[in-house]
């Protein structure tokens, strides 16, 4: 049975600053990594099909597996930037980046998880940074971390990172981008900032779902999700907008199979 501790806390708590540099050349210009916001952290020249490094690369910051990085460079639906978690191999990146270490109290995948919602990682950043007159950001790797988050026991974050890994998967198999984009979205917003339903959501998954996750049936999950959320609702009217969102796509995409 899961526990509802959710604790709020600094970034801090859960990464470190790294400041590991890469003096020794041990990485090369195949090796410089992009942060995209739709893919996160991926090679740069595989990504964009060149490497728009400079001549040399000795100053550019290694990121492990596992690592954390901030990207300071705006986006139209990030203006503040973005943070993404390294799932794939070791590389570099510019000065641009401010990368970081997660500590053992916190799976560097739910991070990235935790701030895919556009609006909360507008929110958590907007305090912190300044823009320049070039739109540049001013902010330091350290100041990155000083904003408030809502975390649970890595445990936890482990199952919501599993969940949700698995909704994606049926989400891709599907091809139902946009409808699929919208519906993790909700359910993210829903999760993170309503304790019972992500109580409710797990102990239903854990019981119930994970066959039709598995066969890929995914109109019978999003029934699932519908009802759960029809439920919720009804019993907690302060989350109307939460579960007005749920409803609505589920619905859209029921209709659409």
């Amino acid at each position: 049975m899961i526990s509802l501790s959710w604790e709020q806390r600094k970034l801090s708590e859960y990464l470190d600053v790294s400041n590991e540099k890469n003096t020794e050349d041990i990485f090369t210009k195949q090796d410089v990594l992009s942060v995209s916001g739709d893919f996160g952290i991926v090679n740069q020249i595989e990504f964009q099909g060149r490497s728009f490094a400079g001549a040399s690369v000795s100053n550019y910051g290694v990121v492990h597996t596992g690592d954390v990085v901030y990207t300071k460079s705006p986006l139209n639906s990030n203006p503040y930037g973005i943070i993404k978690t390294n799932k794939g191999k070791p590389g570099i990146v510019s000065t641009l980046y401010a990368v970081y270490h997660p500590k053992e109290n916190v799976d560097p995948a739910f991070v990235q998880t935790y701030f895919e919602q556009h609006a909360r990682m507008n929110n958590y950043m907007h305090p912190l940074v300044n823009k320049g007159a070039k739109n540049d950001m001013k902010v330091s790797s350290e100041n990155a971390l000083k904003g408030d988050v809502i975390f649970p026991s890595v445990d936890e974050q482990r199952q919501i990172v599993a969940l949700f890994g698995k909704v994606d998967s049926l989400l891709t198999l599907h091809q139902r981008k946009e409808v699929c984009s919208e519906l993790v979205s909700v359910l993210l917003c829903f999760q993170c900032f309503f304790r019972h339903t992500l109580f409710l959501l797990t102990k239903y998954t854990v019981k119930c779902v994970s066959d039709i996750i598995y066969t890929c049936k995914l109109n019978q999950f999003l029934s699932l999700i519908l009802s759960i959320a029809t439920i919720e609702h009804s019993r907690f009217p302060c989350i109307n907008g939460i579960t007005h969102g749920i409803q609505r796509t589920a619905k859209n995409y029921l209709k659409m199979r």
